[in-house]
């Protein structure tokens, strides 16, 4: 099978191993479809982070080739999605649904533990989440970014119980993958507005095909403005998913009302000063989530899939670039160039 690992500079090696079968208790899925996240183009922009010999790659979709002895409830060559949060199982987050608190947690692609950037990947069962055959892998790869902001946007729900959820106003700042499916999800939670800072068209454009209601551009005019309409529309909940060496931080303590909520959901990848005052004089409950549990009877996965599946007409105008694996730098080059117009690049082995 061919495996994509990553190399000094930012750069990439392709390697031909053989496809060992899945030992027991595990499932093999032949990968079809594999979304380049901003995390990765973290990595990818900034040398000094980029780590070589791993196998990238978190958003996942396929197809099981092979069951290990003792495998039940599938079969080979149906359709999954995988959740590539690896934990234990057994220790007092994992047993209550809160596996993304797990001590031990993995997250397969983003460190120690292998990636989709392959023809092949081995998982527990416990991680595969089955979805229609007639669903494009791209489309059901976009179930982990959506899972994100499913699950912030839950948790950040519970912390209100004087409100009815649908009287919500949303401000999301950042148009990325994350950002684009969070402003989704609360719509389809009920959020009455949800406005939306895009820094390029392609991305105004799709945030108002999800769903968003308003659209600024994420420059100082456009925070201007959106400080403006946040001032005569107060904003219960604010979504933070740039991160970066961003200071979107404060100015999502700026925009919140007093008592609202902060979600963030961005990755940062420096250390970020904040403006206390705000926090002080507006009391928001703040709240960050990194990935996706089971949050209540469901697993956000199985509500990411679901979502998927109804309203895919729109989520396939988010796949913008498709690449064969052979073809991973230009993905990454393609993914980390917004003016050639991407929102989300596939890779598909």
């Amino acid at each position: 099978m061919l495996q994509c690992v990553t190399a000094p500079g930012t750069t990439f090696e392709l390697r031909e191993v053989d496809a060992e079968p899945p030992p027991p208790g595990q499932v093999q899925v032949r990968i079809r479809a594999a979304g380049i996240c901003g995390s990765d183009l973290h990595g990818y922009r900034d040398a000094d982070r980029w780590m070589a010999g791993e196998i990238r790659g978190h958003e996942i979709a396929g197809e099981i080739a092979a069951l290990g002895a003792g495998v039940e409830g599938f079969t080979v060559g149906q359709r999954v999605g995988v959740e590539p949060l690896l934990y234990c199982g057994s220790c007092e987050y994992c047993l209550s649904g809160g596996y993304d608190l797990c001590p031990t947690r993995l997250l397969a692609g983003a460190g120690p533990a292998n990636g989709a950037f392959q023809q092949y990947l081995t998982v527990p069962p416990h991680t595969l989440f089955p979805f229609a055959d007639d669903l494009d892998f791209a489309i059901a790869a976009l179930a982990e970014p959506l899972a994100v902001g499913i699950h912030g946007v839950r948790v950040a729900q519970s912390m209100v119980h004087d409100a009815a959820p649908g009287a919500d106003r949303v401000v999301v700042l950042g148009s990325g993958t994350i950002g684009l499916l969070a402003a989704f999800y609360a719509r389809q939670a009920g959020g009455a507005e949800v406005a939306v800072s895009a820094r390029y068209p392609q991305q105004g454009e799709a945030a108002l095909r999800l769903g968003a209601t308003h659209v600024f551009a994420a420059d100082d005019a456009g925070g201007r403005e959106l400080a403006a309409w946040s001032g005569a529309n107060p904003v219960d909940l604010v979504i933070e998913s740039v991160g970066g060496r961003a200071d979107t931080w404060n100015q999502s303590l700026a925009l919140v009302r007093p008592a609202g909520r902060v979600l963030i959901l961005g990755v940062f990848t420096a250390p970020v000063t904040i403006n206390t005052g705000p926090m002080l004089v507006k009391q928001p409950r703040i709240v960050s989530t990194l990935t996706y549990s089971r949050t209540g009877a469901h697993a956000d996965f199985a509500i990411a899939l679901r979502l998927l599946e109804r309203h895919r007409d729109v989520m396939s105008t988010l796949i913008t670039h498709r690449f064969p694996l052979a073809e991973i730098a230009d993905g990454f080059a393609a993914a980390a160039d917004k003016s050639r117009g991407a929102v989300k690049v596939t890779i598909e082995p």
